[in-house]
């Protein structure tokens, strides 16, 4: 049973709407099936079915006690003071744009759709004991008016009542939604109350256990809300569907935190550090975002998602466990990494904290190169570099190639493509701060020459042309590309994914493996973020059967945590080979640059689809039957879909006994993707643009897949 909590100001408008008709006609026979007393069950009717006149009169009844007590019941919203004080507000016209009125609370509770509907008299036991529990009818206080609505089934078809309350109590006090749980000292609000009370129910009523909640399943899910605005913007999932998806591609297939942040950049999201209390060296967190061209306020600012409000297993602390152990100067690059971004994203309105900025430690020379002088030597390079390249792309890579210099672009606010400026640093072996990290100067910064502004204006350089900018954009990009995507893998990308799907197979032969809950998540997540690296690259903002089966096994990759936990087990050496070799795969599909990647890798698929498969026979076998049907239904569809847009003649492959080099697999690559047309190869390379997700001819996005009621 999930609940879902609303809060708003108007009684009667949503008495009204519950009672009435629906936004689709999916109301039927709408009826009170339990109330706070047996006055308000009879000014319910009873039971029967109220016309609209009737339901207004109830909604007065419901409403009483503030309309009498003139009670005033709000709430100041962060996010809207923030956005107000933005538009210009101040002061208490700020707070007064940020508070909205909260008499009214509204819950649904839902069972899945496949599950049994409840009596009208079981429905009526599970409102009486919910709201008790919640705190409306709590021993000592005056009763909270509140009534318990039953009118059919949700859209996905489960049995499902609206509980609809009034904070105001028939003394005139406020209903208080945080107080301390049982054994707690500090307070917990109603929405993480609500899942606790409805496991307990589900428990003493023996309903089916949410499995989400009950084995804490890391994918959070959409609320109906951002549901509505996906449908009303034209989008075809929500926005947190997005960027968590594409989050956990590129968590996936990066080999440090570093690299995580960069990729993240290159594959079009902002993102933006979360640091300890009182500190600005310590990261703790992140959020990420959409670029505002592609998704915004209604102010025009980035919707920022928390990593752990995406799902539980894309927070930070349990990223890092799944990357190597960072030594000084590594820590020292992800620092660097998050502050430059923090920079670039976060709004400079943004209020910060009280804490004293850490003071500038003066730099270390190992070459003997003092401030100054190595300021003069990064000026000199970059004048050097600026006056024998005639493009702005070819400085960049210059730049990037030089062994002195280091490079990375200033992107306009809210975008992913717009490069407006650029920073520069000598490499931390000729000069660094006292850290090891490179010391940053910006270009105008160093010489007005050298801005880039300047630099595309300058004598030396070409007025540049359509393809001009598209090269700019990609040679950009290309600086936060995985270096080891970038270079290739010494593995073939079909033998890797036989592998891992060998080590899946494997848990089903294993006793231990049969009974741990761990083992089966732990292959869920890994073929997870596989499958999430090959949808954002193939499918990218138009989800499709590839982003459906990635979604279906991240919602069953629930409780992975660090192998130094009591009770969890470090994976076998052969198992540890097969992730690596996966995880270097999907690097190298993030930064795949031919026109369509989905015929590179159809030799994998297979494998992936049988490994799916697999995880889901391990998952019924635990009992999760919910999860497994929608891991194999996902992978039906996503199988027929691929199967049908496969080649038409297989590439010749080498012979087993005679492994293939970096350059002939390469080669065959190329074949497979476009075996007789040396035109469109010539156009791909003079039109490629790194930032296009999905191929031209990638098929309709699908009708989004319910998701498992679990989430």
């Amino acid at each position: 049973m999930m609940p879902n909590i609303e809060r708003g100001a108007k009684m009667a408008g949503l008495v009204s709407y519950l009672f009435g008709p629906g936004r689709a006609n999916e109301h039927t026979n709408p009826h009170v099936v339990a109330a706070s007393s047996e006055m308000l069950v009879g000014a319910g009717g009873y039971g029967a079915v109220l016309d609209h006149g009737a339901a207004l009169e109830f909604a007065g009844e419901l409403d009483t006690a503030r309309v009498v007590f003139g009670t005033r019941v709000t709430r100041t919203d962060k996010q809207d003071l923030r956005a107000a004080q933005q538009r210009g507000f101040t002061g208490s016209a700020a707070i007064a744009e940020a508070t909205h009125d909260e008499n009214v609370w509204h819950c649904s509770l839902s069972l899945a759709p496949d599950e049994e509907p409840l009596t009208e008299q079981a429905w009526a036991t599970v409102a009486r004991e919910f709201m008790g529990e919640m705190g409306f009818d709590s021993p000592g206080d005056a009763s909270a008016r509140w009534a318990a609505v039953h009118h059919g089934t949700t859209k996905a078809g489960g049995d499902h009542i609206h509980i609809v309350a009034s904070r105001v109590r028939d003394d005139g006090s406020v209903v208080k939604l945080w107080f301390p749980e049982p054994g707690q000292s500090y307070n917990t609000g109603d929405a993480k109350r609500s899942q606790r009370v409805c496991a307990d129910i589900e428990r003493r009523h023996g309903l089916r256990v949410t499995q989400g909640r009950a084995r804490q399943y890391p994918s959070k899910g959409s609320s109906p809300a951002q549901e509505n605005i996906a449908g009303r913007t034209g989008r075809p999932e929500p926005v947190k569907d997005t960027l968590a998806r594409t989050v956990r591609a590129v968590a996936y297939g990066a080999e440090s935190e570093t690299e995580f942040v960069r990729l993240a950049r290159a594959h079009g999201l902002l993102i933006r550090p979360r640091y300890a209390a009182g500190s600005r060296t310590e990261v703790v967190g992140y959020s990420v975002a959409l670029p505002t061209a592609r998704y915004a306020t209604r102010d025009g600012h980035p919707v920022w998602h928390g990593g752990g409000k995406l799902a539980n297993d894309l927070t930070l602390p349990r990223l890092r466990e799944h990357w190597p152990a960072p030594d000084d100067a590594q820590r020292s690059d992800a620092l660097s990494a998050w502050a430059h971004n923090q920079r670039e994203t976060i709004d400079p309105n943004h209020f910060p904290t009280t804490a004293a900025p850490a003071p500038q430690r003066p730099g270390r020379a190992p070459r003997g190169l003092n401030h100054a002088e190595a300021k003069e030597r990064l000026r000199s390079v970059l004048r050097e570099l600026a006056r024998n390249t005639n493009t702005e792309a070819g400085f960049v890579r210059a730049a990037a190639a030089h062994p002195d210099v280091l490079i990375r672009p200033r992107y306009a606010k809210g975008s992913d493509t717009d490069v407006v400026g650029y920073s520069a640093a000598l490499r931390p072996q000729l000069y660094a701060d006292a850290d090891g990290k490179p010391i940053w100067h910006g270009g105008g910064k160093l010489d007005n020459r050298l801005s880039l502004p300047n630099m595309r204006a300058s004598v030396h350089w070409r007025p540049p042309t359509l393809t001009d900018q598209r090269a700019a954009q990609q040679a950009w990009a290309s600086l936060g590309a995985s270096p080891s995507a970038a270079g290739g893998v010494d593995t073939d990308p079909a033998q890797a994914a036989a592998a891992w799907r060998s080590t899946v197979d494997g848990l089903s032969g294993n006793e231990r493996a049969r009974v741990r809950d761990s083992s089966w998540a732990r292959a869920a997540s890994e073929t997870a973020g596989f499958a999430s690296a090959w949808a954002v690259q193939t499918e990218g903002d138009t989800p499709g059967d590839m982003s459906r089966l990635a979604d279906a096994l991240s919602d069953a990759a629930g409780g992975v945590r660090s192998p130094e936990q009591p009770g969890r087990r470090v994976p076998g050496p052969g198992q540890q080979v097969s992730v690596a070799a996966l995880r270097r795969i999907a690097a190298t599909m993030l930064a795949a640059s031919h026109d369509d990647p989905r015929y590179a890798w159809q030799a994998m698929f297979s494998q992936l689809a049988a490994t799916s498969r697999a995880i889901s026979d391990g998952l019924r076998a635990q009992g999760y039957e919910s999860r497994a049907t929608a891991i194999e239904t996902a992978t039906v569809r996503a199988e027929r879909s691929y199967t049908a847009q496969a080649p038409a003649a297989a590439p010749d492959r080498a012979p087993a006994d005679r492994p293939m080099s970096d350059a002939q697999r390469a080669a065959r690559m190329a074949r497979v993707s476009h075996p007789t047309d040396p035109t469109r190869a010539a156009q791909q390379r003079s039109q490629h643009d790194p930032h296009r997700r999905g191929p031209r001819d990638a098929p309709p996005s699908t009708e989004r897949q319910d998701r498992d009621h679990g989430r």
